[in-house]
């Protein structure tokens, strides 16, 4: 099973959905041992409205774990061969999927999240939130 960008079909912003919150307390602290948090940097995250300009991107956070937006994850990963995620043996035992969450508003209607396919293609109309796609956590690291 696949982790839900929100449990109610609603139109949310990454600030107030349920996925922003479980990485950034549950997983967070399941994941990693308070060494290694230490070393996860508070990162501000700017989520630009939806690229069809009907949806808001809704306000600025700081989080530790977050979704990748649309233009980060065509950034980061230059290719779709390069975004198509392999599951590791962990993941594999929690989801089936292999297309995941961005924190980016879809343009399907206001209940829809961009993704990215399990090809590796972003997908900008999106997903209903209350779906159980994969989760492909970010975040910046700081090496003392």
């Amino acid at each position: 099973e696949g982790a839900q960008y929100h449990e109610t079909l609603t139109a949310v912003t990454w600030e107030d959905c349920d996925l922003r919150w479980w990485l950034n307390n549950f997983f967070l602290e399941d994941a990693f041992s308070s060494d290694e948090i230490a070393y996860i940097q508070d990162t501000y995250l700017s989520t630009p409205d939806s690229v069809y300009g009907n949806k808001s991107g809704g306000n600025d956070t700081v989080d530790k774990i977050f979704c990748l937006s649309i233009d980060e994850a065509e950034t980061y990963f230059s290719s779709d061969s390069r975004r198509k995620a392999v599951l590791t043996e962990y993941a594999s035992k929690q989801t089936n999927f292999s297309w995941w969450w961005l924190r980016s508003p879809g343009g399907a209607d206001d209940a829809a999240k961009a993704i990215v396919n399990a090809d590796g293609t972003v997908c900008t109309g999106g997903n209903w939130v209350t779906n159980n796609d994969s989760v492909r956590p970010a975040m910046w690291v700081k090496m003392h």
